[in-house]
């Protein structure tokens, strides 16, 4: 999606998943270089008149990516979105990329990460990004978090999430690379940036 306004939806703003329907055979659904850039979820597009534009909040997440079974995403990028307002539960947030089971992520350039989440808006939120890595370890899921404001915006306003600005969790054997770059993160409620390793059954 490009240049979009999503308000309100339940329970996502917008939904990414990669999961099979075939219970005696594992998925391998391929999503391959996709942006979402531009896109007001959970609050409408500026305008003259309403400068602030009004919030909408989505009953669950803003962006929500989950990748099953053995599913793998190449070279995905989002960019430049505003992703407000959107606040049900502890577990969710403005955005949240969920890794289940063995799924991957690739990029087709080893210099670039897999997945990249930069120029975004993002405040109001339960959370503001989410990344929750669960299952096996057959591949390092790797991201890149550049340029966002977090809690804030390009003014200095006061837009904190509920909880994290960033929570980082890994679950079982998964594991994350995340590389952070001059991101603003500012007035959330519990923590700027939360990691967390948990050993469990998280069914």
């Amino acid at each position: 999606p490009n240049a979009s306004t999503i308000t309100p939806t339940t329970p996502n703003g917008l939904s990414l998943i990669l999961e099979g329907t075939n219970t005696n055979q594992e998925a391998a659904n391929v999503l391959k270089a996709s942006v979402i850039e531009n896109n007001f979820i959970g609050i409408t597009r500026p305008t003259v008149a309403i400068p602030n534009g009004i919030a909408g909040p989505n009953a669950a997440n803003g962006i929500f990516v989950n990748s099953q079974e053995a599913s793998e995403i190449q070279d995905l990028q989002i960019l430049n979105n505003t992703l407000r307002n959107n606040n049900s539960a502890d577990t969710q947030a403005g955005l949240l990329f969920l890794r289940e089971d063995k799924s991957v992520l690739r990029s087709s350039n080893p210099a670039d990460r897999a997945i990249t989440i930069a120029g975004n808006t993002i405040g109001g939120n339960r959370n503001g990004i989410l990344l929750d890595a669960r299952n096996g370890s057959i591949d390092m899921l790797d991201f890149e978090l550049r340029n966002n404001f977090i809690g804030t915006d390009s003014t200095g306003a006061d837009l904190g999430n509920a909880n994290d600005g960033i929570s980082l969790i890994t679950q079982a054997d998964a594991r994350l690379l995340v590389d952070m770059d001059n991101n603003q993160i500012r007035f959330n409620n519990l923590n700027g940036i939360h990691s967390s390793d948990v050993v469990g059954n998280f069914a």
